[in-house]
């Protein structure tokens, strides 16, 4: 499997996975840095956790333009834009980066 298909992988498992702060915390490190828009930055790993839990899944998602970046040994960032619309909602469009790291 190619770096940028498991990546993808993983990725797609967080857009299914909305709602399920279990899933989230499977893959989060003790030091994420999040940057999310109205909150700005932030390392509060709870606050984060405590979004997601609950929350209604997406109906629909894609991720499109995807580009990985090597970051060096064992890290790599997956850059894509993101579409997705939850039941009644209007799409969400935005531009994404998750680093990921073994």
């Amino acid at each position: 499997m190619s770096l940028r298909d498991e990546l993808l992988g993983l990725e797609e498992g967080f857009w299914r996975a909305a709602g399920s702060r279990e899933a989230y915390t499977a893959h989060l490190a003790d030091d994420a840095v999040h940057l999310f828009p109205g909150w700005g930055l932030t390392t509060d790993n709870e606050r984060v956790l405590e979004a997601v839990d609950g929350v209604s899944p997406w109906e629909t998602f894609s991720i499109d333009d995807v580009t990985v970046v090597e970051l060096g040994a064992g890290a790599a960032a997956l850059v894509y834009t993101a579409r997705a619309r939850r039941e009644g909602e209007e799409e969400y469009v935005a531009a994404m980066t998750s680093v990921y790291r073994r």
